[in-house]
């Protein structure tokens, strides 16, 4: 039985996430989000929060030389990351209590997940908390 938002993102939609993303496919969208990314911040350590597993974006940035953490709150997309992309530091977590220091990374971003979010705030507090002052945040 699932009891909230979080453990059916665990247990339930990461079931189904990789037919999801591959029905997104890597659109002008991705295209112009990493072109963003990357004309702002050549290089540099960056988290991708909620990296599902991890395409189109986190495998992208690594192939262009960004030293990239990712975090989701399903141990199974973890695992899959870390098989299939084993150059991205993954691990399970919680967008909301980020287990980063404070200003840590150059560029963070979600993107195409906050709407699961319990507390999008708490999330979005996260995140400009653990990236560096004058780095890089999109969500």
């Amino acid at each position: 039985m699932i009891k909230n938002r979080k453990d059916y993102m665990r247990n339930v939609y990461a079931l189904h996430w990789n037919e999801k993303r591959i029905k997104y496919g890597f659109i002008n969208y991705d295209r112009s989000l990493i072109s963003e990314l990357t004309k702002i911040k050549r290089d540099g350590k960056v988290l991708e929060v909620a990296i599902g597993d991890g395409e189109p974006y986190a495998k992208e940035l690594l192939s262009r030389g960004y030293d990239i953490y990712g975090i989701d709150i399903a141990p199974r997309l973890i695992k899959q990351v870390r098989e299939s992309l084993p150059g991205i530091k993954a691990s399970v977590g919680d967008a909301e209590n980020l287990e980063f220091p404070d200003n840590t990374f150059d560029i963070t971003y979600c993107f195409r997940s906050t709407w699961y979010f319990r507390d999008v705030f708490k999330a979005i507090d996260e995140m400009i908390r653990v990236t560096k002052q004058g780095g890089v945040g999109n969500i």
